[in-house]
């Protein structure tokens, strides 16, 4: 439920208010009803990536594998969106950071859906 992404928003931000949409923190008629999707940065890929790394810690030679999986989170999310609202009236794509690095690829890839 939208009313439920302020208090998600800051805990995947750390608590740091100061970096809420304005859309979440005001009463902006015009996105306060809007339906909002929150997709977390969590792969370090600008939510374009698709594919298995293993970073060496060049220190320790300790070893990790990280899964670059954002355009698989996205496209889901994309497909459940379309799944939902098969005929959206508009779509709006944010971001912050590298978080936003990736919207002119998904917003171009909206406009053909």
């Amino acid at each position: 439920m939208s009313a439920d992404i302020p208090a998600l928003y800051r805990i995947a931000m750390g608590n740091e208010t100061a970096r809420i949409p304005i859309a979440f923190s005001t009463d902006v008629a015009e996105v306060k009803t809007w339906t909002y999707i929150f997709v977390p940065y969590c792969t370090q890929n600008m939510h374009i990536g698709s594919c298995n790394t293993t970073y060496v810690n060049s220190k320790t030679g300790e070893r990790a594998l990280i899964r670059h999986n954002g355009a698989a989170n996205v496209k889901s999310v994309m497909d459940w969106v379309y799944d939902n609202f098969p005929q959206p009236d508009s779509l709006a794509f944010i971001g912050c950071s590298a978080g936003a690095s990736g919207i002119p690829f998904w917003t171009s890839l909206a406009s053909t859906h």
